[in-house]
């Protein structure tokens, strides 16, 4: 399954009309790994739209007494518990307009920065995850990022926004700062679908 059509928008527009809720098709190669997995839950759900999904945090909650003194470990601990991963409810989408300008993969893009960090995406029903690991197995910086699409180091946010790829998580940079982080298969898909040179992207193609 690598392109899915799904509904992301609302059935309102932003001037309060009521329209039918269009729907989006969407490349999941083009998709960081954990908006790649929101798109797979929305997929599992009730009439392939966005609703309440499940997320499941990395660590069990056992490591969350880890610092805790041993007494206190020791008189509260039960490892039947402990050995668990923490599930809880996601529901905090975004209101995505029928007529809003943006793409859906910058909608998805946008919702997967909201699940906190070292949580990931389980799907519709907490018993059946909807996707693997949601890390990438390769990681790319803007330096792989230029020498891969053939450009300036300093073009290639500008050139990935316009390509609909954001970056799935930022790091500190080795000289201070931070950098961003992007999936590599999903900036290889990206360019693999751009238009050739001279190509008028604002042409539709008559039948």
């Amino acid at each position: 399954m690598s392109t899915v059509t799904i509904g992301l928008r609302l059935g309102r527009t932003l001037d309060g009309q009521r329209v039918t809720a269009p729907r989006d098709t969407v490349d999941l190669d083009r998709l960081s790994p954990r908006a790649r997995a929101l798109a797979q839950a929305v997929v599992a759900s009730l009439g392939g739209k966005v609703g309440p999904i499940w997320i499941e945090c990395d660590r069990p909650y056992g490591e969350s007494w880890a610092q805790r003194p041993e007494a206190e470990r020791a008189a509260y601990a039960d490892p039947d518990r402990d050995a668990r991963h923490v599930r809880q409810e996601w529901s905090a989408w975004d209101r995505f307009y029928a007529d809003a300008p943006e793409d859906a993969y910058w909608y998805l893009e946008r919702q997967a920065s909201k699940i906190p960090e070292g949580w990931h995406v389980i799907g519709p029903d907490p018993h059946t995850p909807v996707a693997g690991a949601q890390q990438p197995a390769e990681d790319w910086f803007a330096e792989d990022v230029a020498e891969h699409l053939g450009i300036a180091v300093s073009g290639v946010r500008t050139t990935l926004k316009r390509l609909g790829v954001r970056p799935y998580r930022h790091e500190s940079a080795p000289g201070g700062g931070v950098r961003a982080v992007y999936a590599a298969a999903a900036v290889r898909a990206a360019h693999a679908a751009r238009p050739g040179r001279g190509a008028r992207t604002d042409l539709q193609q008559r039948p």
